[in-house]
């Protein structure tokens, strides 16, 4: 009779398992599977009494990682802001899948529209996308001098039709010279300098790089949106050299742990930090841009925006610091915050106040002050 009731409980736990692993499977639950996975453990453990100790110390882990996935949103809520709740709608899926940069955009025009939770317009768009999946400057002049746009979203005019973008509006105010926008959302140094590397057409008499502090933790691929553009460290010579591609590496681990609380907790915490290797990476980055640019008989202009002072918490790094090692690579920096904060500035320079992007005005604002900077080295 004992034996019978000794063979019934792992039949019993093998069937509790099964139903477990298909709930965990289908709500994707991580703790439900690390549950199953305690019990699977314990049923082994019964069943072969010589992997019992190595079975319940590892059912005893599992079992207590599945408590911990339960109890950690108690402990790390992390409550969403306003402004994540923002909604963007495209008429088309206008970009793809990039070797070197991750992502660029797809030839075409788009309408794109972003609304709020309670369904106000954020912004309502038109992006124009050329063959080489770059953003189109309409109205652009074909003068003998180019100026390339290098930078993220910022640069590419997100949340603004073509005709309101950073490129736009120097183009306009001065003659005889054409533009090239290389910016696109999500981009850091990283592409800029691959895109610099790359048998792309960069031709020019200028680069121009738009950047910030917060431009560190996307040279160390650390925001997930870095997935699959060109991966750099540095080199012996402090020059920097490709190593792979971001997050290539775990791409498969991620699609398991994405949906476990405590990697939740942990990467926004990873995600969120700065480090001065951080800083490093990203100061060795731009300055073979540099010598690029240099080589090829290209003057290289920064832009800087300051970044909130709590930013580099944890660092010996500060908004100054960063910009007087960018005035040591560059020819020329200039400060386009608009303000002498971060924190200060004027509501009027971003899109919306739940859409912190340069507004057309910000960029309008900043073409004036950039063009007294381009015409010395044109």
């Amino acid at each position: 009779m004992m034996w019978t009731y000794q063979r019934k409980i792992p039949i019993l736990l093998s069937a509790m398992i099964m139903v477990i692993y298909g709930t965990a499977f289908y709500f994707r639950q991580l703790s439900l599977l690390l549950v199953a996975t305690g019990m699977f453990l314990i049923a082994v453990s019964l069943q072969f009494q010589r992997l019992a100790s190595i079975g319940i110390f590892a059912a005893t882990l599992c079992i207590s990682l599945a408590a911990a996935e339960v109890v950690a949103p108690l402990f790390f809520t992390t409550e969403k802001k306003e402004w994540e709740y923002v909604s963007t709608h495209p008429s088309a899926v206008w970009w793809k899948r990039s070797d070197d940069l991750g992502s660029l955009g797809s030839a075409g025009v788009y309408t794109v529209k972003a609304e709020s939770l309670s369904g106000e317009t954020i912004f309502d768009v038109k992006y124009s996308i050329g063959e080489d999946g770059f953003r189109v400057t309409p109205l652009a002049q074909n003068g003998y001098r180019r100026i390339n746009f290098l930078g993220d979203s910022l640069t590419f005019g997100a949340g603004l039709n073509d005709n309101e973008t950073l490129p736009y509006f120097i183009n306009q105010k001065m003659k005889n010279i054409s533009v090239k926008n290389f910016g696109f959302p999500a981009y850091g140094p990283q592409q800029a300098l691959a895109i610099m590397e790359s048998e792309r057409n960069t031709k020019g008499t200028i680069n121009f790089f738009l950047t910030a502090p917060w431009h560190a933790v996307r040279s160390s691929c650390k925001p997930k949106f870095t997935e699959g553009s060109t991966k750099y460290e540095i080199a012996s010579n402090d020059g920097v050299v490709k190593s792979g591609r971001c997050w290539d590496e775990s791409r498969m681990l991620y699609r398991v742990l994405k949906h476990s609380r405590l990697y939740q907790v942990a990467e926004n915490i990873w995600i969120n930090s700065v480090s001065d290797g951080d800083f490093e990476l990203y100061l060795a980055i731009v300055r073979q841009i540099a010598e690029i640019s240099h080589r090829r008989d290209q003057d290289f202009i920064i832009g800087f925006i300051k970044a909130d002072n709590n930013f580099f918490t944890g660092t010996s790094y500060t908004n100054e610091k960063v910009f007087v090692k960018l005035q040591e690579i560059s020819d020329e920096i200039i400060d386009v915050t608009l303000a002498e904060r971060s924190e200060s500035v004027d509501e009027i320079y971003f899109i919306h106040r739940l859409d912190k992007h340069p507004s057309a005005r910000a960029n309008a604002d900043r073409a004036t002050k950039l063009v007294e900077t381009f015409d010395r080295h044109l």
